[in-house]
């Protein structure tokens, strides 16, 4: 899945390319993009995650509140990479 967005810092000079991540420990601290049937529900740095990895918190920023997403109710995390780079180790 290829993700533009014309609203982000210059540093992002080509697509990126989302990357499922199911292991959602791996996630406290990164910038995701939270996805719900194929939409963007909403991206930033996860704030926290449940020991049973079934919810995670994004954190706030501007208006934006903390928001708690729960995996049953279809939400999916996301990392970003861009389409020049590779996965390091290989760890989501």
């Amino acid at each position: 899945m290829e993700f533009a967005d014309e609203t982000e810092p210059a540093r992002w000079k080509e697509p990126l390319v989302l990357r499922h991540c199911p292991n959602w420990l791996l996630l406290v601290g990164q910038f995701v993009t939270i996805i719900r049937d194929g939409v963007v529900v909403r991206r930033g740095i996860v704030d926290d995650v449940t020991p049973d990895q079934e919810a995670l918190w994004i954190a706030q920023e501007g208006p934006e509140h903390r928001r708690l997403f729960e995996r049953a109710y279809g939400f999916q995390a996301w990392v970003e990479q861009q389409t020049n780079s590779h996965p390091q180790n290989g760890s989501f």
